[in-house]
């Protein structure tokens, strides 16, 4: 009985062991992400009538410009954020590409099928 008693109590030790290590881990963790989330919120965004330069209320690939850092994703998963049937970019879609950049959580993203 005595045994089982010290057997009981090394598990008991044993397991707060682990629950401390990764509790200890958990704040490193959040602390990079917080980081990855300060610094692309720090990335400024080109507002979407300022891409529009032909005024059309939409947006081609080509008009993303490749020099700006905070549209680089944009310009190489374009067709993720385009809608599927006409492969234009929206000012929602635009928005959408921001939120989801700055890590906002609160982001719809509308796809329409193809026919």
């Amino acid at each position: 009985m005595k045994q089982n008693r010290s057997l009981v109590a090394l598990s008991l030790l044993i397991l707060s062991g682990w629950g401390v290590a990764a509790y200890a881990q958990a704040p490193v963790a959040a602390a990079h992400s917080a980081q990855n989330v300060q610094a692309t919120s720090q990335l400024s965004f080109p507002s979407f009538q300022s891409l529009d330069t032909h005024h059309r209320g939409y947006l081609n690939r080509s008009d993303i410009p490749d020099n700006v850092a905070s549209l680089r994703p944009l310009r190489m998963h374009f067709k993720d954020y385009a809608t599927l049937i006409s492969g234009r970019l929206s000012p929602y879609n635009y928005n959408n590409y921001i939120l989801n950049q700055t890590g906002n959580k609160n982001r719809v993203f509308a796809r329409t099928a193809r026919h």
